[in-house]
């Protein structure tokens, strides 16, 4: 499960940093414990993006008790974990949702074609949702016209071009998943590691393009 939302950072927090074990800074704060992991990214002087995982049965949420699921799930959480969600006092709603991924063997019956999440979920892990979308309405009004409004062979030939891009991102996604929240068996140490190796300048281009950086529209025409 996947919360995310805008933290409006308490005044009473913000001077006294050291207090709280709170400073961001300007870069990203990757808090874990096992099963559960905390991501802060500041946005300006007095807001961060507060982002929580965490391992848990698929379950429908009611909208109402979706941030008070979230604080019974990080109770007793280190760091600033608990502390931001006691403290949250926003109204706008915020994002909530199961990593699931929807995986269709056929994206178009009759005259009917599905786009973006519909056929191809990666994942918030995953990201690139947005850019999958919009690659997948493109081409699909593209070949619409290159087919000259044959909707069948239209449909067909937009699935024979992106799917196996997207299965292949989905699969990339799910095996980041397994691994991305630490578990009972993780050694913290190769975490860390791993973490800061993939950010070292010399392994970074690998990482983007494990994740997929390339446009899936490169050389289509």
């Amino acid at each position: 499960m996947a919360v995310s939302f805008d933290w409006r950072v308490p005044a009473e927090i913000a001077p006294q940093a050291d207090d709280y074990g709170f400073d961001l800074d300007r870069a990203l704060k990757l808090y874990e414990e096992t099963d559960r992991v905390g991501a802060f990214y500041p946005l300006d002087e007095t807001r961060a993006d507060a982002t929580y995982v965490f391992r848990h049965d698929e379950i429908d949420v009611p909208h109402e008790r979706r941030l008070d699921f979230t604080k019974e799930e990080f109770k007793g959480a280190c760091w600033i974990l608990e502390r931001v969600l006691e403290d949250y006092q926003g109204t706008a709603p915020i994002f909530f949702d199961s990593m699931t991924q929807i995986v269709m063997p056929r994206w178009h019956q009759g005259r009917v074609a599905l786009l973006g999440d519909a056929c191809g979920c990666l994942t918030l892990l995953a990201g690139q949702g947005s850019h999958m979308a919009m690659a997948g309405a493109y081409v699909l009004s593209r070949e619409l016209r290159r087919h000259r409004g044959d909707h069948t062979a239209a449909f067909a030939a937009y699935q024979a071009l992106l799917k196996p891009a997207v299965d292949q991102r989905q699969q990339d996604a799910a095996l980041f998943a397994k691994v991305f929240i630490p578990s009972e068996r993780s050694r913290r140490w190769l975490r860390r590691l791993t973490i800061r190796l993939m950010f070292n300048p010399l392994v970074l281009p690998i990482v983007f393009r494990w994740f997929g950086v390339r446009s899936v529209l490169e050389g289509y025409a």
